[in-house]
């Protein structure tokens, strides 16, 4: 899991997301903090740690800022994670162990890889998630 993550101030200042009130804000900013490399959340955890309802979560859904993957395991997308972190640091970009599940479900959701070249050096290169998925032993550098 990352150390440290951003959100784009343009997003939290916007007027979908003042109006939501304190915990569903607060729930947005955890799973962000939660996600993988890839903007992917189990949110159960976050839910917990947040005091935040089902409730909560589905009106993070109706605003349009993340999408469910998996309604019975609570796997959610943070629709805008390249927005918030399109200046990550490549080098440590780990692939998630649910990227086929979001290449399943948004397959054209564009997705930020480092790429192996044939000395060893990452560069970054964005796909999408299921393009990534046919791809994944090259990006891998295997």
């Amino acid at each position: 899991m990352k150390d440290s993550f951003v959100i784009s101030k343009h997003l939290i200042k916007s007027t979908r997301f003042l109006r939501l009130n304190g915990v569903v804000q607060a729930l947005y900013i955890h799973l962000n903090a939660d996600a993988d490399d890839f903007g992917i959340v189990d949110v159960l955890a976050t839910m917990r740690q947040t005091n935040a309802s089902e409730q909560d979560l589905l009106t993070l859904i109706s605003v349009g800022l993340i999408t469910m993957l998996d309604q019975k395991d609570l796997i959610v997308y943070i629709n805008d994670w390249n927005l918030n972190n399109n200046n990550r640091d490549v080098r440590f970009i780990k692939i998630s162990r649910h990227l086929a599940l979001l290449a399943e479900k948004l397959p054209n959701q564009e997705v930020m890889l480092a790429v192996i070249n044939d000395k060893g050096k990452k560069s970054k290169k964005i796909c999408t998630a299921l393009e990534a998925m046919q791809n994944m032993p090259k990006l891998l550098g295997q």
